[in-house]
This record gives structure tokens, sequence and C-alpha cells, in this order.
């Protein structure tokens, strides 16, 4: 999963309109997706690397319909990295991947995030802290 995340994170660099055109793209975000359960710290910031240099590249026609039907996955996965285990220095990262997901999914993506945020205890995230959250999606 490593070299594969590193791969495309070298492709993304080198001829970014070349990969954006791939076809066998939305694959390829299915294993950085994946990717992003490895108990690997370094695994882990290589995919979140590689998911935000996507996000900054949104909103994008190639990309739009890929972080739409990805979406939830990506929300999900980023958020629970993020409260759980994820690297203390992938914040910037994280940032990027929810603003450029959810600018794309708009109030769908909200939907998500609220998801997410239910299922996670009071003792993780207090009450008061996910209305922040949420409050802050809306600016």
């Amino acid at each position: 999963m490593d070299d594969y995340s590193h791969l495309l994170m070298s492709y993304l660099t080198t001829t970014p309109s070349l990969t954006l055109s791939l076809p066998s793209l939305p694959l390829a975000i299915t294993h950085v997706l994946s990717s992003l359960s490895c108990p690997s710290p370094s695994i882990i910031r290589i995919s979140l690397d590689v998911l935000s240099k996507l996000a900054t590249s949104l909103p994008n026609p190639t990309l739009n319909p890929i972080f739409q039907q990805y979406g939830k996955g990506i929300i999900t996965l980023v958020l629970q990295g993020l409260i759980q285990d994820f690297p203390e220095d992938s914040m910037e990262e994280i940032e990027r991947i929810v603003v450029g997901t959810l600018g794309v999914c708009g109030s769908e993506g909200e939907v998500y995030v609220g998801e997410v945020l239910s299922v996670v205890g009071g003792n993780v995230v207090p009450a008061n802290d996910r209305g922040v959250f949420m409050g802050e999606l809306h600016e």
C-alpha cells in the first residue's frame, strides 16, 4: 500500500493533468482510502497527502464525480482517523480533504459529518465540541 500511494503521489506531482485523466483514477482512490486503515503512520501520512493533493484540485470535472461517489467514505475515514489514531501532524491535510469533499458534496457532506460524530462517544468528543465543529462547517 505504501509503494502504491507513493507512486500515485509521484504521478500527481509530476504529471497532474495526465494522472487526473486516467480512467483508473476511481480505483486508485479506493486503494488510497483502503490504505487509511493500515496501522502504519507512514502509510496513513502518504495516503492523506494524496487525498489532500486531489482535494486541492477541486472543483475539477474529472474529480468531482469521484469525490461525490466516495464522499461518504472519505469523510468517514478521515474524521474517524482524526479522532482515533491518525498522526498528529496531519491536521492540515485532513482539513483540505474535508473542505474539498464538502465543497463537492454540499449538504450531503454535512450529513456524513453528522453521522460520524453521532457514533463517537461523548467522552471522546464532547457535545459542545461537536456543535462548534458543525457550526464551523458552514463558515
